[in-house]
């Protein structure tokens, strides 16, 4: 087994990136970590390892050459000068340098391989250990293009100050009913006639559960549909903490590519022997995209073809700017839609969130579950006691009930829609020779695709240095496909600040072509 360098980089720290890693390197040759004569990874490799810009990286060997521990060899690479060391470690041999940490991490999370560990332990760290990117989240900036939350404050008034008041005041003494792990029956009703209402899901109590966020939703949901080797068809590029919900399960993921309207159904076509396909729906994470009735039509056709079990994942689907919602793939399976649904539908689960619609603070999500899946997913809930407090269902079923919920939605949603306004008058500014986008139709967040030979993990560190925060979306490729681009998030700043943001944001793109 080849010995594993570990290099781990804090964004926190007082030196630059570059610097660290030039230090890391610099420490681990002159320890004979890595020894004389070795060569070192390329650049590119070295950049997807520890996810940062190939400038940063280049920055960091450019200083170990002219150090003279490192000497390139052109068409070869670069190496480890020979006169580093003049005795060689003992030890086994570095068949090839390996990173154990990612960038946001400063511990050394990998398995102690003394214990023996279980199959799903270790699919667990496999996932998260392919999966690393976090755009560290909790960097302070001036002007935050990364948050995916709700402009929270068109929400937390006035009526949601009152509902909480006052079941503060009342304690909990008048809700120690006995919990229904399936989710308090008023709010299932409640959120039932709602979808039924908003979504035309036709749905029932008897088929809704409520569960502690989307997260555990699809937890839930890959505990009950994978074992090993079971393959899961996910889109390219997708959400990290969505695919390792099947990964840590073992699952084989095939990465399928989208587009602006969805999943691309030529692509999918071509997956042999997949059972389950997680797809987000409406307001993808990272691109935005919604997919099309056309796509979801000929989504549902391959699915019934090959036996595939679908989990439609909307938990961003509360806030539409188009005239008329697309309908979801739940609706054409169900029924409810005159020109879809029949009794060849394939089955789909359906996750949705009230995080974005009410509070993230309360962790109130739910799943839309077919009865022949009734047993096995009501066993998963329960062992794993996922529902939210009946505290929790209490206000939010009482926000419900007070004639709230759709009043204050509307008014995030036209918060939402100024602020994305402000955003596209913005981008239409920026050169077409520089970026590309198509406007997203729900959610929060708009993807921008770069047109030139831009690194935007390079315009994600630099930006940070200069208060400006946005998601890279190369990060979020699994294959070696991806494209560079951006995801800005237009939720958490009025239309002045978005405009100023992406003001101070444009020379830092094009300052890295």
């Amino acid at each position: 087994m080849a010995q594993k360098i570990a290099i781990s980089l804090n964004v926190f720290g007082p030196e630059p990136l570059s610097k660290q890693l030039f230090t890391s390197l610099l420490r681990s040759i002159e320890e004979g970590k890595i020894r004389a004569g070795e060569k070192l990874p390329s650049i590119r490799d070295m950049a997807k390892q520890l996810q940062i810009s190939t400038i940063t990286v280049r920055e960091a060997i450019d200083g170990l050459i002219e150090k003279g521990v490192v000497v390139s060899r052109h068409g070869s690479g670069n190496y480890v000068s020979g006169s580093v060391a003049a005795v060689q470690p003992a030890g086994e041999p570095l068949e090839e340098l390996q990173f154990t940490q990612s960038t946001y991490a400063s511990a050394d999370w990998n398995l102690d391989e003394s214990f023996r560990w279980t199959a799903q332990a270790r699919h667990m760290n496999e996932a998260f250990n392919q999966s690393s990117f976090h755009p560290w989240w909790d960097v302070p900036v001036a002007f935050d293009f990364r948050v995916y939350q709700p402009p929270t404050e068109s929400i937390e008034g006035l009526h949601w100050s009152k509902i909480v008041e006052r079941y503060a005041r009342g304690g909990l003494s008048k809700h120690s009913e006995i919990f229904d792990f399936q989710g308090t029956l008023e709010l299932r009703r409640e959120l039932s006639q709602w979808l039924n209402r908003t979504r035309k899901l036709n749905t029932s109590v008897h088929d809704l559960f409520i569960v502690s966020g989307a997260q555990q939703a699809r937890d839930l949901v890959a505990a009950m549909l994978v074992k090993e080797g079971t393959k899961v068809v996910v889109e390219e590029p997708g959400s990290i903490t969505d695919l390792l919900a099947y990964k840590s399960k073992g699952a084989e993921l095939i990465s399928v590519a989208q587009d602006n309207d969805g999943i691309i159904v030529d692509l999918l076509n071509c997956v042999k022997g997949a059972s389950v396909a997680h797809l987000l729906t409406t307001a993808n994470f990272p691109t935005g995209a919604t997919l099309s009735r056309q796509r979801a039509q000929k989504v549902l056709s391959w699915a019934k073809l090959h036996g595939v079990t679908i989990v439609e994942d909307a938990y961003g689907g509360g806030f539409i700017y188009d005239d008329a919602q697309t309908e979801s793939l739940a609706q054409l399976a169900s029924g409810s839609d005159q020109a879809g649904g029949s009794d060849d539908a394939p089955d789909v689960i359906y996750i949705g969130s009230l995080s974005q619609l009410l509070n993230p603070a309360l962790r109130v999500a739910f799943v839309i579950v077919p009865e022949r899946f009734h047993g096995a997913f009501s066993r998963s809930h329960r062992l794993a006691q996922t529902a939210p407090s009946v505290l929790s269902q209490r206000l939010v079923l009482n926000y419900f009930g007070q004639g709230y919920f759709d009043e204050d939605v509307a008014r995030v949603t036209q918060a939402a829609r100024l602020r994305r306004k402000a955003l596209l008058s913005a981008l239409e500014t920026w050169s077409p020779n520089l970026i590309s986008f198509f406007p997203v139709k729900a959610g929060f967040h708009q993807s921008v695709w770069f047109n030139e030979e831009i690194d935007d993990l390079r315009v994600f560190e630099v930006g940070l240095s200069k208060g400006i925060g946005i998601v890279p979306l190369s990060a979020y490729f699994r294959s070696d496909n991806g494209k560079s681009g951006m995801s800005l998030s237009f939720a958490q700043m009025n239309e002045t600040k978005i405009q100023a943001g992406l003001e101070q944001l444009l020379p830092i793109v094009e300052g890295c072509r």
